[in-house]
């Protein structure tokens, strides 16, 4: 303990005593009282940490020195300790647990002789509290040796201190015989000592029940000593040694502690859990965790009832690696038991900017676009460049921590696929793919929610102008398949990083390469919003191929909206339930959102042909624009089957007849057939669909083929077109008649109407 008084006393140095005088205490101003506890090294044992005594000036007992390296554990786990000559003197033994100890029963194996060890050493285990002098040290023994007396009757003996109280000692002794087995059973009424061999169960026994007499638990360890008991070097003055090769210590009583003694955890912020044990299982057992470091925290209440893990979090690390501990301690449980150490070391700081992924895939237009850097930490710098001329940086080229850089692309004049790098502090690089001229390609969708362990699945859509092959992670690597110069496929089992290279058919040496595009697989959230594979259609005809500027579309998928919501009445706004779609950048109009399926608008303002990406959320998927993408709204809804469209015709004395091309009731909408009257001079067939206000040529194929007279916008809601087709009498329509649409090249789906 340490006191501080005021200037005018100065009292004398007092050594010897267990407590501080009475004057100190009466005069002190302050005090504090230090436990003299060294930070030895430690060795695991038996289930515990212990300390390894060091001692270059002689200590008790004996007094003698002690030296760490005369105790160590084998690759057995057996605990060696030893007695060495050292400087003229001899060097002992000794370790003591961490931890505290208690009532339970104590089991030691020593694998040595203990009936013929030399007189002049002992072996000592026993409890110790090294702060409470007051119960005799809070101690008990069992201690093997002659004291000295080559002799002697007794070789052993059992001690509840102070050994000079009559009934505190029992000498016995110990029978030859190795391995033995030495146990103590210690509880709030008695100290039951026992010792056997493998020949002998038991050598002796003995109980020490006097109340007075019985140590109580407080800052009790356990030691383990071997050292020159009787004052002088061994009577064969060379190395001894003893090997225990086993101890086991179970508390008695309900215990809850950590179910592991450590964790090494990296430098970032994040948070961590570690289970409790309790044994026996006792649900009234609870728990008060506390760290010892400022960086360490223990998340919510420090108070922790059993079944439940510790949760605990760390902030960021910065600097050099450290160390703190998480302390546990319960009142109502382990009442034999001491606090408890949890430790945590957490890694210190490396920068290391990389980017967010190693490549990027663009299409062949002008194009701005963002690259993703994750910056390890925010004090972490990082600087972007540029390899090629026509990636230009716009902003962020410079940073720390996670952020990205903007970059600028000129089109692609080429015919064939070209490559420029992005480097991060001259490191890590970003691969930078540019379709060629006129070659798009998209992949639907860009990310795959893969949860459920099927293969990731995408889509690939594409336009070229020559027949096309698609290879994987190089454009001479696993053929996927050849096609023809426009179309749509789906590819499975793709994995996280693939590259999907679109290649010139036959194949050139070297290939020329037209488009790319990069796949990538997640299975980190599986209720965030995911795109099915060619999962953004033309809302009339639901082809996946491409879409049109100022045309409808539809994205199926999953977990795209919260809840469903239709626009209202004369409004087409660009979120709607919190959901907001994006194209190239630009918001686009919403008529209907659900969790599954959303209809939408291509922007007006998107009119350049080309890839595009769609954003809903973090969602994402390529789509090609091109001039047209005709479609036929249907019945059905999914473009197929009898057009939704009006039918009406001249008759000779100029009377208009209406021949409906289906009939809706309360129960639904089915096909009508459609009857022509005799003396009808015209008819008029009235189409609504979308993808074809842009078009140059445009006509009618199929088993019948009426002429284009008007093609354009419908006006009532964005993105509807509307065309009129007229055929001329007389008529011998009968039967299903199927009808499609050519815009400039591009077919439409193909609708049916029932003639009779």
């Amino acid at each position: 303990m340490h006191t501080w008084f005021s200037a005018s006393l100065n009292p004398q140095c007092n050594t010897g005593t267990a407590t501080v005088p009475f004057v100190f205490q009466l005069n002190a101003l302050a005090s504090a009282t230090i436990p003299r506890l060294a930070q030895y090294p430690t060795i695991s044992f038996g289930g515990l940490e212990w300390y390894v005594k060091q001692a270059p000036v002689q200590v008790y007992p004996g007094p003698q020195f002690f030296v760490n390296s005369n105790a160590y554990v084998d690759a057995q786990g057996q605990l060696h300790m030893q007695i060495t000559p050292c400087g003229g003197s001899w060097c002992a033994s000794e370790i003591y647990t961490t931890q505290k100890v208690g009532y339970g029963t104590y089991t030691f194996t020593v694998n040595s002789e203990l009936s013929d060890l030399d007189p002049n050493i002992a072996l000592g285990l026993f409890s110790w509290d090294a702060q409470a002098g007051d119960q005799n040290n809070r101690e008990w023994d069992i201690e093997f040796s002659r004291w000295g007396n080559s002799n002697a009757s007794a070789n052993a003996q059992y001690v509840i201190q102070p050994y000079n109280v009559p009934g505190n000692i029992q000498y016995f002794l110990m029978s030859p015989g190795a391995p033995s087995t030495h146990v103590v059973s210690w509880t709030s009424s008695q100290v039951g000592f026992a010792s056997s061999t493998l020949a002998i169960n038991p050598v002796n026994q003995w109980t020490y029940s006097a109340a007075a007499g019985i140590p109580t638990p407080g800052d009790v360890h356990l030691h383990l000593n071997f050292y020159i008991g009787a004052g002088q070097q061994p009577s064969v003055p060379a190395t001894q040694e003893i090997v225990i090769s086993g101890f086991r210590y179970a508390p008695s009583g309900p215990q809850i502690g950590f179910s592991q003694l450590a964790n090494n955890v990296p430098f970032q912020q994040q948070s961590y859990a570690v289970p409790l044990t309790v044994a026996p299982v006792a649900s009234g057992c609870a728990a008060t965790v506390e760290s010892d470091s400022p960086w360490l925290s223990v998340a919510g209440s420090n108070v922790i009832p059993a079944g439940s893990p510790v949760q605990y979090n760390v902030s960021t690390n910065i600097g050099n690696s450290r160390s703190g501990n998480l302390i546990l301690q319960s009142t109502n449980c382990n009442a034999t038991l001491g606090a408890q150490v949890f430790a945590v070391t957490q890694a210190g700081l490396v920068c290391a900017p990389t980017f967010a992924t190693p490549s990027t895939n663009i299409g062949f237009i002008q194009s701005t676009f963002a690259v993703s850097i994750l910056g390890t930490a925010p004090v972490c710098s990082w600087t972007v460049n540029s390899s090629a001329q026509w990636l230009t940086l716009t902003s962020g080229a410079s940073g720390s921590g996670d952020g990205s850089v903007q970059v600028a692309s000129d089109a692609n004049s080429g015919q064939s696929l070209r490559t420029g790098v992005l480097s991060l502090n001259d490191g890590p690089i970003n691969s930078v793919y540019q379709d060629a001229s006129g070659n798009p390609i998209a992949l639907s969708p860009l990310t795959v929610i893969s949860c459920s362990g099927q293969p990731a699945t995408f889509g690939l859509s594409w336009a070229a102008p020559t027949n096309v092959e698609f290879h994987l992670n190089s454009p001479t690597g696993v053929l996927v398949g050849q096609f023809g110069p426009t179309g749509t496929t789906t590819v499975p089992g793709l994995a996280d990083g693939t590259l999907v290279f679109m290649v010139q058919s036959p194949a050139t040496s070297p290939p020329n390469t037209l488009a790319s595009a990069r796949a990538s697989v997640s299975s980190s959230n599986c209720n965030s919003a995911s795109i099915g594979a060619l999962g953004v259609v033309n809302a009339a005809s639901y082809s996946a191929a491409s879409l049109a500027p100022a045309s409808l579309a539809t994205v199926f998928g999953a977990n795209l909206s919260s809840a469903s919501a239709q626009a209202p009445a004369g409004g087409y706004p660009t979120s709607l339930a919190g959901v907001t779609v994006l194209l190239g950048g630009q918001p686009c109009p919403l008529w209907y959102v659900s969790p599954t399926q959303i209809n939408f608008a291509v922007p007006s303002s998107i009119t350049a042909p080309g890839r595009y990406t769609l954003m809903i959320g973090s969602a994402t998927s390529d789509v090609l624009i091109k001039n047209v993408s005709p479609g036929i709204f249907t019945l059905k809804g999914d473009g197929t089957g009898v057009p939704l469209a009006a039918v009406t015709g001249v008759l000779a004395n100029g009377a208009i007849a209406s021949f409906p091309p289906y009939q809706c009731s309360p129960s639904g909408c089915a096909i009508a057939p459609i009857s022509l009257p005799q003396g009808l001079t015209d008819l008029y067939i009235v189409l609504y669909g979308t993808g074809m206000r842009n078009y140059h040529n445009i006509s009618s194929t199929g088993s019948f083929m009426p002429e284009v007279v008007y093609v354009g916008a419908q006006g009532q809601y964005p993105g509807l077109d509307q065309v009129n087709l007229h055929l001329s009498g007389p008529f011998s329509l009968s039967g299903l008649q199927s009808l499609q649409l050519q815009v400039d090249g591009a077919l439409s789906n193909a609708v049916s109407l029932l003639f009779q």
